[in-house]
């Protein structure tokens, strides 16, 4: 894992011709293949849905989790975060270097730090090269997710069905 700045973060997404936060885009290709949902409501089911978030992602070089957005500094929720951080020798606060590089051989800690973000209700981006899959937590209330492969999105239905992912349009 990488820690990278926001500057770091929009370089890497253009490199690699990602959309930046789609969310801000009403662009029809970025809304036809897009779907909303509450993620589950537990901790096991959310684990569990992360990991077959992942299975359904399939192979990946490197994916890009950018925080965006933490309500509070809550040091228990830092001192996690933190702790993951100093193991990859960034000594930067999560405020100067809010975006975590992964490589495919690094997919546990990747699928730990998202669903983190989630149960911890912090706002995320999650990009993957070079299937061109985004994904946004927003605080732990709403998903939403890109899929730029009609077919390969259309195989997320089976997901969605699993967990029963439906969308209330409320927030927790």
């Amino acid at each position: 894992m990488k820690c990278l700045t926001g500057i770091e973060c929009s370089d890497w997404l253009k490199s690699h011709s990602i959309i930046e936060a789609p969310y801000n885009y009403n662009l029809a290709y970025v809304k036809s293949n897009y779907t909303r949902f509450d993620p589950p409501k537990t901790s096991s089911h959310l684990i569990a849905f992360t990991r077959h978030f992942f299975d359904w992602v399939g192979d990946f070089e490197s994916a890009l989790l950018q925080m965006t957005d933490w309500p509070l500094y809550k040091p228990d929720e830092m001192a996690i975060i933190s702790a993951v951080r100093r193991s990859h020798e960034e000594t930067r606060r999560l405020i100067e270097a809010p975006g975590h590089l992964f490589e495919k051989k690094e997919e546990a800690k990747l699928i730990a730090m998202f669903y983190l973000s989630i149960m911890f209700d912090w706002t995320s981006y999650l990009y993957f090269l070079p299937n061109r899959v985004t994904i946004l937590n927003w605080e732990g209330s709403i998903i939403d997710l890109w899929s730029f492969d009609s077919k390969h999105f259309s195989e997320f239905d089976k997901i969605k069905e699993t967990f029963q992912l439906q969308y209330s349009g409320k927030k927790k």
